[in-house]
Order: structure tokens, then sequence, then C-alpha cells
């Protein structure tokens, strides 16, 4: 996803980066929209911080309160998520050859997932529970 999407995601979303005195604070805590990056992404109380670093996910809190994950996924997966359907996916931090298509992943989508170690830049393996909010 180039600069240009995640800035138009971001303005859809009506979001703001989390300022430096809520930066590290975990998304509980956070005000209603605001974004940030994570290492721990799924998690309700996973911290934000301003800047992006190796394969941290973008999370977005919603100026409603509903958090969502900004990853890459596969053409088929992407799928799933769009026919609200429950599913095991892989979700990346990063466009890769194989996860091409940018995501909006609310967490209450997720059953369970695991994720694989940053080096590895394998994402996560997510469960999704099918249905519409």
């Amino acid at each position: 996803m180039s600069d240009e999407h995640r800035k138009a995601l971001r303005d859809q979303h009506t979001v703001r980066l989390v300022n430096p005195e809520e930066e590290g604070s975990g998304l509980h805590r956070l005000p209603n929209g605001v974004y940030g990056f994570t290492f721990a992404p799924g998690f309700n109380e996973a911290p934000l911080f301003r800047e992006p670093r190796f394969h941290s996910f973008e999370v977005h809190k919603l100026p409603d309160g509903t958090v969502v994950l900004i990853g890459f996924v596969s053409p088929e997966a992407a799928a799933h998520l769009q026919a609200y359907e429950p599913a095991k996916i892989r979700l990346l931090p990063d466009s890769t050859d194989q996860a091409q298509t940018p995501v909006a992943l609310p967490l209450w989508r997720i059953r369970r997932h695991r994720e694989h170690s940053a080096r590895e830049g394998e994402g996560l393996e997510i469960e999704l529970v099918g249905g519409k909010m």
C-alpha cells in the first residue's frame, strides 16, 4: 500500500496519529479517532507508537471505538473478508507478491490468531468469525 493509500484510509477512518504524550499507551487507554503502529496486533491492550518499525502493523481506533488492523491479504482472503465468511487467512503488515490487497480488519472479526516472528515477515494467521457487526 503506498503512502497515498494509507493517507486515504486514515482520512476515510477520520483518525489522527497518536501524539507524543499518548505514544506507548494501550488501545484501551487511547481516545477514539487515533492511529499508530504496533508489534502486538490483535489485542485491545496493544501499545501504539508514532513511527512504523520493521514489520509492525498499523492500527486504527475509529471515532466509534472500533479497532481495525491495516494490512495485506491474498485475493482469496479478501473475498472471505468482503463476504463476512468465517475463514482462516494470513494478514501481513506490508505488501508482498502473495498479499497485495489492502484491508482494514476489525478486531471483533478475529476469533483466534497466531503471530509469527517479525523477522520472518510471515504476519498473522487469523481465524475469522463470520457476520456483520
